[in-house]
């Protein structure tokens, strides 16, 4: 057995998953700070622990036991000699007649605490000289900060919510305290228990594991995909409306209705051999990131190594423009301004050189700021971003995406640019067979 692993991340990130999911995630940007908005909305869920066990014929990986935590859509790999802990429900303090702390949900591996949680009061109270938040286990010793994600707004009478990961120097911790004040709120874990099950099913996908939990609403047949990775800030997305049953006879069935937390809806029964099938699946990894030197006399194909990855650049263009940008000045009139530039068009392969087999699906390419055309503006050297800029992946044909990054200085024979924040798909479909 393992013990729980890496799937229980610093951020305990929630799949993010769209009808058109390969235009929607292009969009889509994460940020790993602290967020202020006008309005909080929290749910809190029940946590229940159903621990899933799989037979060797699905996967080579299968004889793990599983817990799934509900609230959470996580996975966790139960181990009898390195104890976890969770935390079986919410739990409410009052602070005084009008604010409060709530820890909605809680894990610990070893050192390592991660938990969601909500308040009113004065969120700085929670720290102590900006990195030790003020929890304490039973040996009096503080927890230091290790990442944070919250939201709340910037007013005096203000909630937040949000995700927090702390860590202690002792092992195995299994109660803590939160202290705020004079208050010292308790929270007491329970170990997450190794239990065997056979209701559901799982698969692997390199370092991505995929469990289906079954159950029956009513006469339909749910459905509920979970899924962790091993690295942090990976975001695993699934293509709701185009994956199907598979029965025996070959025939399709889907999914009769979709929600927006990895669940389908159909109406039939699970019966021996059939399997669920997922065209594809999307990862996108907002940490990786590459920065590619590239002069006029670069030679083509290069290959460019991002995490695990291997993109190639089958060819690099130069291409010489006219920069127009149109500003407003003091008195209101408006000023266009140009200036010679240069345009850096880069032509990608799809396939990926990877050993579980996954293509390109799109990328950020950007220069270094030194290199860009500047323009005095109302007295302020400022760089000019072209909202209209190709600097994601547009598809040429069947085999290669180009990116192109404009607006570099006409001079320069050589530019820094740095590939970030890739998103790949799977190349073949997915099948997990469904046990009745």
């Amino acid at each position: 057995m393992n013990n729980v692993k890496k799937h229980i991340d610093d951020k305990l990130k929630n799949i993010k998953i769209t009808e058109d999911i390969k235009e929607n995630i292009m969009n889509k940007r994460k940020k790993n700070r602290l967020y202020y908005t006008k309005r909080v909305a929290v749910v809190a869920l029940p946590l229940l622990l159903i621990c899933i066990l799989f037979t060797d014929d699905i996967s080579a990986t299968a004889n793990r036991v599983f817990g799934y935590i509900p609230g959470i859509n996580k996975l966790v790999t139960v181990d009898s000699e390195d104890k976890a802990y969770w935390l079986s429900g919410s739990i409410l303090f009052g602070i005084d007649e009008e604010n409060y702390i709530k820890v909605n949900s809680a894990y610990s591996e070893g050192k390592m605490i991660s938990m969601t949680i909500e308040g009113s009061v004065p969120i700085n109270e929670l720290y102590k000289e900006g990195e030790s938040l003020v929890i304490q286990n039973e040996k009096g010793e503080l927890a230091k900060l290790v990442s944070s994600d919250l939201i709340g707004d910037s007013q005096d009478n203000y909630k937040w919510s949000g995700r927090l990961k702390c860590e202690f120097n002792s092992n195995d911790v299994d109660n803590f305290n939160i202290l705020y004040g004079e208050h010292k709120l308790p929270i007491v874990m329970t170990p997450v228990p190794e239990l065997a099950s056979r209701e559901r099913n799982f698969t692997s996908f390199g370092d991505i594991d995929i469990a289906i939990a079954t159950n029956y609403i009513g006469n339909k047949l749910q459905l509920k995909m979970l899924t962790n990775s091993d690295e942090l800030n990976q975001t695993i997305s699934f293509p709701l409306s185009e994956i199907y049953l598979l029965d025996s006879k070959g025939i399709k069935h889907y999914s009769e209705d979709n929600s927006t937390d990895n669940t389908l809806y159909f109406n039939r029964k699970l019966e021996p051999n059939i399997k669920l099938v997922i065209p594809y699946i999307t990862i996108q990894d907002m940490n990786l990131k590459k920065k590619v030197h590239l002069d006029k006399k670069t030679e083509m194909p290069i290959d460019v190594t991002i995490g695990d990855y291997k993109l190639t650049i089958n060819n690099v263009e130069w291409l010489d423009y006219i920069d127009r940008v149109s500003s407003k000045t003091i008195d209101g009139k408006f000023n266009i301004m140009k200036k010679q530039a240069q345009r850096v068009k880069l032509v990608f392969d799809k396939n990926v050189v990877l050993t579980s087999g996954v293509r390109l699906e799109s990328v950020i390419a950007a220069v270094d700021r030194n290199e860009l055309n500047d323009y005095n503006v109302n007295s302020t050297r400022v760089t000019y971003k072209d909202p209209y800029e190709e600097n994601k992946l547009k598809e040429v044909d069947k085999d290669y995406y180009e990116v192109i990054v404009s607006s570099i200085k006409s001079e320069q024979e050589a530019v820094n640019i740095t590939l970030s924040e890739p998103i790949f798909s799977t190349k073949e479909e997915i099948i997990i067979p469904l046990q009745p």
